[in-house]
C-alpha cells in the first residue's frame, strides 16, 4: 500500500527520533475521521515533513495536526500538514509521511535536539534518499 509516486525521493536532512519514551505524537485527523485524534510514535523529522509509526493507516491526502510534546506533555511542535505516503510496516502496524503547511523553523529542531527528542546521529543514507551513487573523484 505504499503509495508515494514513482519520483518520490525522502529529502535531508531527516533527523532520526532518539528512543527515549519522554516524548508523544498525537495526529490530529479531520472531524470526520474515525478516530478523530491517533498515538504514534515519531521515527523522524525535517524542517518540511515528519514520517511516523502508528497503529492503523490515515488516508493519503488527509489534512493533519502534528503535536509533539516533550516530558510532562510540555508542548514542543504543533504543525498542520498532508499524509503524502503510506504503507505496512514490519511490526503490523502503519508508517506514515507527512509534509507540512509551513517549514519548521531552525531554532525549533535545535529545541528539539536539546530536549533529546531528535538524535544527532545521522545513520547512513539508503540509495533511495541519495539517489545514483556518484563517480569519485580522481586525484591528480
Amino acid at each position: 500500500m505504499d503509495d508515494r509516486p514513482e519520483t518520490y525521493r525522502a529529502r535531508r536532512p531527516r533527523h532520526q527520533a532518539t528512543d527515549i519514551a519522554a516524548h508523544s505524537l498525537q495526529i490530529e485527523r479531520g472531524p470526520m475521521s474515525l478516530p478523530p485524534s491517533i498515538d504514534a510514535n515519531l521515527v523522524n523529522l525535517s524542517a518540511m515533513g515528519i514520517r511516523f509509526q502508528a497503529a492503523m493507516p490515515l488516508e493519503v491526502g488527509e489534512p493533519v495536526t502534528i503535536r509533539l510534546s516533550g516530558e510532562a506533555s510540555q508542548p514542543l511542535v504543533t504543525c498542520s500538514g498532508t499524509v503524502r505516503w503510506v504503507r505496512p510496516d514490519d511490526q503490523g502496524g502503519w508508517l506514515a509521511g507527512c509534509l507540512f503547511d509551513q517549514r519548521v523553523e531552525w531554532e525549533v529542531l535545535g529545541e528539539l535536539f536539546l530536549a533529546g527528542v531528535l538524535s544527532a546521529d545521522r545513520p547512513a543514507a539508503s540509495p533511495t534518499e541519495t539517489g545514483p551513487a556518484e563517480t569519485p573523484a580522481i586525484p591528480l
